[in-house]
């Protein structure tokens, strides 16, 4: 698997994001709540924050929102607490005032993975490979039999792991569509078709017609332990890899592409 845990770049601002590319930002947790705490929320996000009755759950969605609000301001040349997010007919959310721009977030134990990209479509996973003496009832459960022959192949890294690489491709496409979970899991057929491509049949409603997808893939480490995917749909699309400082980042900064910097 390419972009190890070494290969994320520092940043403590947002650089320019053109069509055809990606941005793919790693978020720690614990950091960006220890910076910043609830202070970007707006009022129906801290209220949403409260609801999670653990401690881990509040902390995962307020780094969340807060890199989310920080990295987005930073593209959209806007202020974080500013944002206006509405939500799709199935819950993918969206800027009403910047539709330009596109974005998904994942996130997993105590790291987040956040995705951008300008004029496409795009959906990230990110899973903390814990051992699961379930992972092969959920294969059958959730993967295709040709995926499930890609994964008892990959001998060099382990079945298990290699169910989760699986796993993170495609809930990565299902985010980039924003239509929802499929009724049946094992109709969507993940296929890697060439160097960061991925071809992703779904049969119709009747089983009669096969609908074929060809998307861009990025799969990634993003830490020890995790395996991320990035999927647009723009095929050929280049993904540069970014890791979040919330110590470092100037949140009054625009986008390095901006004029005005």
């Amino acid at each position: 698997m390419s972009a190890a845990s070494s290969d994320w770049s520092d940043m403590r601002r947002a650089p320019s994001l053109a069509r055809g590319e990606a941005h793919f930002w790693r978020v720690s947790v614990p950091d960006t709540v220890a910076a910043y705490a609830s202070t970007l929320l707006g009022p129906d996000e801290r209220a949403r924050e409260q609801r999670y009755y653990r401690l881990s759950d509040q902390a995962r969605f307020t780094a969340g929102r807060t890199a989310l609000r920080l990295l987005l301001a930073a593209y959209a040349n806007a202020s974080p607490d500013a944002l206006r997010f509405e939500f799709g007919p199935y819950g993918k959310p969206f800027l009403p005032e910047f539709r330009d721009i596109s974005f998904s977030l994942s996130h997993t134990n105590d790291l987040i993975m956040v995705g951008l990209a300008r004029e496409a479509s795009i959906g990230v996973d990110v899973e903390w490979v814990v051992a699961s003496p379930d992972y092969a009832s959920l294969a059958r459960l959730t993967l295709s039999k040709w995926e499930r022959r890609w994964v008892a192949a990959q001998s060099q890294e382990g079945p298990m792991r290699a169910f989760y690489r699986a796993w993170v491709r495609k809930e990565a496409y299902l985010k980039m569509m924003g239509s929802g979970l499929v009724d049946d899991l094992k109709n969507v057929d993940c296929r890697l078709s060439g160097a960061q491509l991925m071809e992703v049949s779904i049969p119709g409603q009747r089983q009669k017609q096969t609908s074929v997808h060809r998307v861009s893939l990025h799969e990634a480490c993003p830490a020890k332990g995790y395996v991320a995917a990035l999927v647009t749909d723009q095929p050929g699309c280049s993904v540069n890899r970014w890791s979040f400082d919330p110590y470092a980042w100037d949140r009054h900064a625009y986008c390095l592409s901006d004029k005005r910097l």
